[in-house]
């Protein structure tokens, strides 16, 4: 953040939003991939699986211990919640701290998941994804730019609402996200709603377009 304030070496970055992001740089807030990073899928052990098909509610959830990065804006909103979380300084290590049975469940974004369990396989081979549970709380990704150059805000803002409203937006989204969509099955899942309390008042939730929903007829 403090490179793209100064923008020298870094005039433009992509992150989930934060508060003192959005203050400090030029936040165009379009979700570039439409919020589906909040939707999240637990990482789990394979001998844990019918622990999560006997959870009911989110006050069970919440007892069993979920697994998140030490600065990550995910362990906030959960901890906000009244979730257990376990955290850890290394991402490849919170797999490895999960089949040890340091915590009981990892979240991860459908957009994540899937890659993610493929690429750990050899090296975690009893991890799986929980296949009856899924968890939602809004997590906009945005295009973040240097205050230094607010041109190239506003050449990014007007393309991509252009993208928006000629379709290609919808159809670039779909190339990319559609397969993990469909193998997440969102719609047989119990899933639980929480708020994410560090958005700011400007988040777009007056655009319905511009967010997934899995109750759409399309991804």
């Amino acid at each position: 953040m403090y490179e793209l304030v100064e923008g020298s070496n870094i005039n433009i970055h992509i992150a989930a939003t934060r508060r003192e992001w959005e203050s400090k740089t030029l936040p165009i807030r379009i979700p570039i991939i439409k919020g589906l990073l909040g939707y999240r899928l637990f990482l789990i052990n394979k001998k844990d699986a019918r622990l999560f098909k006997k959870i009911v509610n989110i006050e069970k959830l919440k007892k069993l211990r979920a697994g998140s990065g030490q600065q990550w804006t995910t362990t906030a909103v959960l901890l906000d919640a009244g979730f257990t979380v376990i955290t850890g300084s290394d991402y490849e290590g919170l797999f490895g701290m999960l089949e040890a049975n340091r915590f009981d469940y990892f979240p991860r974004g459908i957009n994540e998941i899937f890659f993610e369990l493929e690429a750990q396989k050899q090296k975690h081979p009893d991890l799986d994804i929980d296949s009856a549970l899924a968890l939602y709380f809004p997590t906009p990704s945005y295009f973040f730019i240097s205050p230094q150059h607010p041109h190239l805000a506003d050449r990014i803002q007007r393309g991509l609402e252009i993208l928006i409203q000629t379709g290609e937006f919808d159809t670039m989204f779909n190339k990319e996200f559609a397969t993990s969509i469909s193998r997440a099955k969102l719609n047989s899942r119990k899933l639980f709603v929480i708020e994410n309390p560090f958005l700011t008042d400007k988040t777009p939730f007056d655009r319905p377009e511009l967010w997934f929903s899995p109750d759409a007829s399309t991804p």
